[in-house]
């Protein structure tokens, strides 16, 4: 598994405010995810744009990628202060063509209440980070979660990919006070 974490803010203060972008690139070789300040971008070994994952990221953001051992699937994580996103990018062919989908809101909105009743305070901060490929078409999504009334969880979940979505699957919460 190839997981990379670059905090946007760190690399625009390092980059002067220049156009330059930090990249992450896939197993085999012939593709990469490129991040700058107007996306978050997949290009093939030449630079080439294949398909635009994100259209624009904010100063605090911090990414991670993670690239399936094939090189056909790859999810990007984003945190921020505003909030999480994930997406994600696959093909079946040579990668002339990719697809692209973000998890679900409904996926995270059922986590987040479900989380929410168990702890029985409102989330009031959330991160994600990319675990292991279970297989090339699912790959462990884990996080963490902070509540009003001071305790913090950690949840999993497998993330799926299915026919254009992705799908959360065997969900698990573990409740802790602080």
């Amino acid at each position: 598994m190839k997981t990379v974490t670059i905090c946007a803010a760190a690399a625009l203060l390092l980059t002067g405010f220049a156009a330059k972008s930090a990249e992450a690139n896939s197993p085999d070789g012939h593709f990469a995810v490129q991040y700058s300040r107007s996306g978050v971008f997949l290009v093939d070994a030449k630079g080439q744009w294949l398909i635009t994952l994100i259209r624009s990221t904010t100063g605090d953001a911090k990414f991670e990628v993670s690239w399936a051992p094939t090189s056909k699937r790859v999810v990007v994580v984003t945190n921020s202060a505003l909030g999480s996103e994930i997406v994600a990018a696959w093909t079946d062919d040579n990668g002339a063509t990719w697809g692209k989908a973000r998890e679900p809101d409904a996926d995270l909105t059922r986590i987040a209440n479900q989380a929410q009743r168990d702890a029985g305070g409102r989330s009031i901060a959330e991160s994600f980070t990319l675990g292991d490929w279970k297989s090339p078409d699912e790959l462990q999504v884990e996080g963490k979660m902070k509540f009003s009334n001071h305790k913090h969880a950690e949840f999993s979940y497998g993330l799926q990919f299915g026919e254009g979505v992705l799908v959360a699957k065997d969900y698990k919460f573990t409740l802790s006070q602080n």
